[in-house]
C-alpha cells in the first residue's frame, strides 16, 4: 500500500468513533446534509432495481441514504473500524438491501462491468489529481457500459476564493477546479450529463435556521454559473461503450 494510503488508514481508524459526531451531528451539519442529499438524489437514476456501488462508504452516509430509498447497494471502504459503525447504523434500517465489504478503492474487488451505478461521496478530495484519475478509472472498470457514475468533489472556487485558501491549510485535501473534470472524465470514455452544486458558501450559516425554505433556495447552485461557486460539486457521467 502506498504511503498516502497508509496515512489515511491510520487517520480514519483513529477518528472513526468521532467521525459522525463531527461531520453529521448538530443543526448546521444536518442542514448541509439535507442540501447535499437534494443535489445528489436529483442526479441518481430512479430505477430501484439497479446494482449500486458506494466507493469509500466510510460510516455509511451514502449507503444508508440509498438503502432507505429502496436501492440495492454495496458499500466498500478500506477502514474496518468505519465499516463496523456503518453496519450498526444500517442494521437499524429495514428498507432496501445492503452489502458491506472491506477493500481498496484503487483495486476494487469486483469483476469488470459488475454495477449499473457507482457513486463516491466525500472521498476523492483526500487524493491529488493523479490518484483521483486512478480512482475514477477503477470505478469505471466495475461499471457497466451505459452505467451512471456520480462523484462528489470539494469545489476549489467555493465562494470564489475560499477553496484555494482552505486547501493551503489542509495539506491532505484536494479541491477540484472545473477544468479538472475534463481531465478526470475523458471525453472518449465518459459523457458528462450534469453537474450540480450544493451549499452556498457562508449563506448556509443563516439558512440553517429555516431549512425547509432555504433548501429550495439553495437549488440555485444547480445552475450555471452558481454551481461552480458552491461548497460541493456533484458530477453525473455515463460510461461510454468501448
Amino acid at each position: 500500500m502506498a504511503r498516502e494510503d497508509k496515512t489515511l488508514e491510520r487517520s480514519y481508524k483513529k477518528h472513526s468513533i468521532t467521525y459522525d459526531k463531527q461531520r453529521f451531528d448538530g443543526k448546521a451539519n444536518n442542514y448541509l446534509e439535507q442540501v447535499r442529499s437534494d443535489a445528489f438524489f436529483a442526479l441518481m437514476p430512479d430505477d430501484r432495481n439497479l446494482k449500486v456501488l458506494d466507493v469509500g462508504c466510510g460510516t455509511g452516509r451514502g449507503t444508508l441514504l440509498l438503502k432507505q430509498r429502496g436501492y440495492c447497494v454495496t458499500g466498500i471502504d478500506y477502514t474496518k473500524e468505519m465499516l463496523e459503525i456503518a453496519k450498526k447504523k444500517i442494521n437499524q434500517s429495514e428498507q432496501g438491501k445492503v452489502f458491506l465489504g472491506q477493500g481498496n478503492a484503487k483495486a476494487l474487488p469486483f469483476k469488470d462491468n459488475t454495477f449499473d451505478c457507482v457513486i463516491s461521496l466525500n472521498f476523492v478530495h483526500m487524493f491529488g489529481i493523479e490518484p483521483q484519475r486512478v480512482l475514477i478509472a477503477e470505478m469505471s472498470r466495475v461499471l457497466k457500459p451505459g452505467g451512471t457514475l456520480i462523484v462528489e468533489f470539494d469545489n476549489y472556487y467555493k465562494g470564489l476564493i475560499m477553496g484555494g485558501r482552505v486547501q493551503k491549510q489542509k495539506h491532505r485535501t484536494h479541491f477540484n477546479k472545473p477544468s479538472d473534470l475534463i481531465y478526470l472524465f475523458e471525453e472518449k470514455k465518459y459523457q458528462i450529463e450534469k453537474a450540480y452544486g450544493a451549499a452556498i458558501p457562508f449563506a448556509w450559516r443563516l439558512f440553517q435556521n429555516l431549512p425547509n425554505f432555504f433548501r429550495y433556495v439553495e437549488r440555485i447552485t444547480w445552475c450555471y454559473p452558481f454551481k461552480f461557486w458552491a461548497e460541493r460539486l456533484y458530477v453525473k457521467t455515463t460510461k461510454k461503450s468501448a
